[in-house]
C-alpha cells in the first residue's frame, strides 16, 4: 500500500498453472460414528459394522504444510523467478487458515460420500471379525450357539456372548475351560487344596465322637470342567452359568498346556476324586486323654455341578476385572461316595460314619463354604488370566 494512493484499485495479475502437489496434515483426527448390527440368523450369524459419518474432530488442531519440492508448476513460458514467485504465494495460500478451513471441508466431503463410507465400513467389518476370531477364535459353519438370550439382550449383545460360549466350548479356544484352569496359579487349582475341614462333633452307632476332621484335603480333576453353551445366560449384571465337572470321557489333550515332560495335559478322567487324612476324637474317660483314630479318606463326587455369577467391569481389556458374584456345589449326598483305610480295630465303624447322610451333608457343607470363601481369589485369577489371554492374542 503507497501512502496517499489507498483506495486505489491496483490491476491484479491470474495465474493459471497446472503440476502437482502433496499436503501434509498436522495434528487430524476423526470422530467416526459407526453402528454395529448383526447380518444373517440363528448359526450363520455375523457382526458386521457400518460407518455412517466421518468428521474432523472438533477438538483437532488441523493444519496443512506442503513443500516447496512438493509443488510443480508447468510453464514453458514463465521464467524461473516468476514459477518460484507463484510457488511461495500457492504455498502461503495453501498454509493459510482460510484454505485449512476448506481443506477441511471438502476431506469431510470426500470421506463421509457414500461410496467412501462403504469402503470403510467393510475395512471395520474385516478388522472386527479378525479381532474377534484371533481372540475367541473361529466359528466354523453353523458352529455358533443359537438359544438362551437370558434377560433380552440385543442382536448384538447376544451375538458377542454366543461368541463367548462356542469359545469355552472349542479346544481350539485359549478360553476352553480345562486350559484356563491349568493356566490359573494364585490360586492354583490342579489340584485344589483345602488345608482342613472340620465336620464337629459326629455320632455312629451309640459312639460318640467329639470331633471329626480331615486335614491335606487335595481336589484332583478340576480340569475335566465344561460349561455347556445352555447353561450359560446373560444377565443385567453379567452372566450366570454353570459349571458342568467330570463330563469329558477319553482323557483328550488340553492345547496351550505343557507337563514336566513337555507333552501337553491330559483332561484327568471323571470323576472328581478328594483325598486326604482323617482323625476321629473320642471324648476323653476320666482322667484319660483324648483317643484319636486316623487314616487315610477318599471321596469320589459324581458329576458335580458349580452354578456361578460373573459380573465384568473395567473400562477396557488392559483392566478388565471379573468378580463372582455367587459360586456353589451342587451335589446330593448319595452322590458322594467315601472310602477310608484305617488299620484300628474301628475301621468298620469309621467306614460307617463316613458313609452316612449326615456326615456326606456336612463335608459338602464345608467343601462349599471353603470354595465360596475364596472366591475373590479364584475371581482375581480369572481376571489375570483373561487379560492375559487377550493380550496375547491381540499381539499375535
Amino acid at each position: 500500500m503507497v501512502r496517499g494512493l489507498e483506495g486505489v484499485s491496483w490491476p491484479k495479475q491470474v495465474v493459471e498453472g497446472r503440476g502437482t502437489v502433496a499436503l501434509t496434515a498436522h495434528d487430524l483426527t476423526f470422530d467416526v460414528r459407526t453402528t454395529l448390527h448383526v447380518s444373517g440368523s440363528g448359526s450363520g450369524r455375523v457382526l458386521t459394522a457400518r460407518v455412517d459419518s466421518v468428521d474432523v474432530a472438533a477438538d483437532s488442531a488441523l493444519s496443512f504444510s506442503v513443500a516447496e519440492e512438493d509443488l510443480t508448476i508447468e510453464d514453458e513460458w514463465a521464467s524461473s523467478r516468476m514459477v518460484n514467485g507463484w510457488k511461495r504465494a500457492a504455498i502461503d495460500a495453501i498454509e493459510s487458515d482460510q484454505a485449512a478451513k476448506e481443506l477441511k471441508a471438502a476431506m469431510e466431503t470426500a470421506l463421509s460420500a457414500p461410496a467412501q463410507r462403504d469402503e470403510f465400513s467393510r475395512a471395520v467389518t474385516g478388522q472386527l471379525a479378525a479381532v474377534l476370531d484371533g481372540v475367541l477364535g473361529p466359528v466354523p459353519a453353523g458352529a455358533l450357539p443359537v438359544g438362551g438370550s437370558g434377560t433380552g439382550p440385543g442382536p448384538v449383545e447376544q451375538y458377542l456372548f454366543d461368541r463367548v460360549r462356542h469359545a469355552v466350548n472349542s479346544p481350539a479356544s485359549s478360553f476352553y475351560p480345562p486350559a484356563v484352569i491349568h493356566s490359573l496359579d494364585d490360586p492354583g487349582l490342579v489340584p485344589y487344596r483345602i488345608p482342613l475341614l472340620d465336620l464337629g462333633p459326629q455320632s455312629i452307632e451309640d459312639i460318640e465322637l467329639s470331633a471329626v476332621r480331615l486335614h491335606d484335603v487335595t481336589v484332583h480333576g478340576l480340569p475335566n470342567l465344561l460349561i455347556p453353551p445352555e447353561d450359560a445366560r446373560l444377565t443385567d449384571d453379567g452372566i450366570d452359568l454353570t459349571l458342568r465337572l467330570g463330563r469329558i470321557a477319553g482323557r483328550p489333550e488340553i492345547p496351550g498346556t505343557r507337563g514336566p515332560d513337555g507333552s501337553p495335559h491330559r483332561v484327568p478322567e471323571p470323576p472328581l476324586v478328594l483325598t486326604g487324612r482323617f482323625e476321629a476324637v473320642f471324648p476323653p474317660s476320666g482322667e484319660d486323654e483324648d483317643d484319636v483314630l486316623r487314616g487315610d479318606v477318599t471321596a469320589s463326587l459324581t458329576r458335580p455341578s458349580v452354578p456361578a455369577g460373573l459380573v465384568f467391569s473395567g473400562p477396557d481389556a488392559d483392566a478388565l476385572e471379573i468378580s463372582l458374584r455367587s459360586l456353589d456345589l451342587e451335589l446330593a449326598p448319595e452322590e458322594l461316595t467315601v472310602e477310608v483305610t484305617t488299620g484300628d480295630l474301628f475301621r468298620e465303624v469309621i467306614r460307617s460314619l463316613f458313609d452316612s447322610t449326615e456326615v456326606k451333608t456336612v463335608l459338602l457343607r464345608g467343601i462349599r463354604a471353603r470354595t465360596a470363601a475364596r472366591k475373590d481369589e479364584i475371581a482375581a485369577g480369572l481376571s489375570a488370566a483373561a487379560r492375559d489371554i487377550i493380550a496375547a492374542q491381540l499381539t499375535q
